[in-house]
């Protein structure tokens, strides 16, 4: 989910006349720092192209690289070796300045990204690269209003609020308003789960039982667990509601599926779990509702960590913790800190060799969006450790 937000990211400056295809530009002094701890992720894609991209601007104080349209259509599904527009092989020192227009959308930030792949269609993205190696991003995506599932993570002009769920221990965090609601009937197919799904958010809708939030926490995995469980809220305005659509869900799948249902309690609020389960390991699902909130767990300890924050397996660390969410706009946060120790954890349970990545260029990553008159407005920092 976290990767389609940062597709979506641009600039605060207007992209209108951002000729079409990829631009990249800037400071190869604020650029640089960006590369060097890409690199450090040795052996994967990111460091590689990282290594090309320094060479590149080697000796450059500025740099400026352009793809036409049709090779930047291309670079979706371009792999390496193929045509497309590779970042790399653009680049090329700019002493002496980068076009006005670059300069007009890179502004005072650091460098500068901006793509229009499609008439009508943009996106700008600035940076700057602070003295500790974080890096801020503000940018902007024309137009709003996109249809399809990925609506589901494009962010409204109102507020998601504050936090439902526990992030004292959360890998990745998610709350947000979409900018569409949540309809997922729209991209609901026929079918045996399909027709259930359909049923399931239908009866939500017609009560009016939702509030239009989500919110998504993926937490550490207790001991000998081989999946990180997750839990995911949804704001609700009718507890009562909430729960008897839930229990005749449970019912439709019981009916034709072999699991067990038991009640299930967790400080004082009333749900139940599924046991007997055999899709996915540790998976056996529960709900529990509160006055505001509608939880889904993987399971009973997802849950139990969604609302009491309190792991087996702790993987904080000094200064891991991040700030206060605003409750402004819709937010993401990945904490990158915590989870060389999940990788761990995960590569101990299954059996296998650590993970070959265990390096994290930066801390976490915080990430703010919301819907403008006729764009979505971002800003992401990425926090070095």
């Amino acid at each position: 989910m976290v990767p389609a937000l940062l597709v979506a990211l641009a600039c605060g400056g207007r992209g209108d006349h951002v000729p079409r295809g990829l631009t990249f530009a800037g400071d190869a002094a604020q650029i640089r720092p960006i590369l060097e701890r890409l690199e450090g992720m040795s052996e994967s894609p990111a460091a590689r192209v990282a290594a090309r991209m320094k060479e590149a601007i080697a000796g450059c104080e500025r740099v400026f690289g352009h793809c036409d349209a049709a090779d930047a259509a291309d670079a979706g599904t371009a792999t390496e070796g193929t045509a497309g527009c590779d970042v790399a092989d653009v680049l090329r020192c700019a002493d002496d300045g980068s076009p006005d227009w670059v300069e007009a959308l890179r502004g005072d930030a650091g460098w500068v990204f901006a793509g229009s792949t499609e008439p009508d269609r943009w996106l700008v993205v600035r940076g700057t690269t602070g003295d500790d190696g974080s890096v801020a991003l503000d940018g902007e995506a024309y137009p709003a209003g996109v249809d399809g599932p990925i609506s589901l993570l494009l962010p409204a002009e109102k507020p998601a609020g504050p936090l439902h769920m526990s992030d004292a221990e959360s890998l990745i965090h998610v709350r947000l308003r979409p900018d569409g609601g949540l309809n997922l009937a729209r991209f609901i197919e026929g079918g045996d789960w399909g027709a259930r799904l359909y049923r399931l958010q239908s009866k939500l809708f017609e009560g009016t039982a939702l509030s239009g939030v989500w919110e998504l926490a993926v937490y550490p995995p207790e001991d000998g667990q081989r999946i990180p469980p997750m839990a995911l809220a949804l704001d609700i305005r009718d507890r009562d509601l909430a729960v008897q659509v839930m229990e005749k869900f449970l019912d439709d799948l019981m009916a034709t599926w072999p699991a067990r249902r038991n009640d299930f309690e967790l400080d004082g609020w009333g749900g139940a779990c599924l046991s007997n389960v055999r899709v996915m390991p540790d998976l056996a699902p529960c709900y529990v509702a509160t006055d505001d909130t509608l939880l889904i767990g993987w399971n009973a300890g997802s849950l139990r960590q969604a609302l009491a924050g309190a792991g087996t397996l702790s993987v904080s660390a000094p200064g891991s913790a991040g700030p206060r969410w605003s409750g402004e706009g819709s937010e993401a946060r990945i904490y990158f800190s915590r989870l060389p120790r999940v990788d761990a954890h995960l590569a101990e349970t299954s059996g296998t060799t650590p993970l070959p990545l265990s390096y994290y260029p930066w801390r976490r990553l915080d990430l703010q969006g919301r819907r403008g008159e006729d764009s979505y407005l971002f800003h992401a920092e990425l926090v070095a450790p």
